[in-house]
């Protein structure tokens, strides 16, 4: 597993990218997808359909179904809530 990235979300774009920009030394911010989601962290794997397993095997709850998306190459993503309650997006590796 590679991390990837930390997805933040927050209600205000303008007020959130100046406090985290403040916080941390970003370079890059992201699209905006939607307003008010859970916070996750993403990791690119290299064997996706291992990964799921494993991730089930312990404890994890998938939120969504595998499924291919454009902002990754048409790349399988995936989340998951783990038993500590944090949710990870899975990324697959197509490299």
């Amino acid at each position: 597993m590679k991390f990837d990235h930390i997805g933040i979300f927050v209600k205000g774009l303008s007020i959130g990218r100046r406090y985290f920009k403040a916080l941390f030394p970003i370079i890059q911010t992201g699209a905006v997808i939607k307003d008010e989601l859970p916070n996750y962290i993403a990791y690119q794997v290299e064997d996706f359909d291992f990964k799921i397993l494993e991730f089930r095997l312990k404890g994890c709850v998938s939120l969504s179904k595998a499924k291919p998306t454009i902002a990754f190459g048409r790349a399988r993503v995936m989340f998951f809530l783990s038993p500590l309650e944090v949710i990870i997006e899975l990324i697959e590796n197509k490299t």
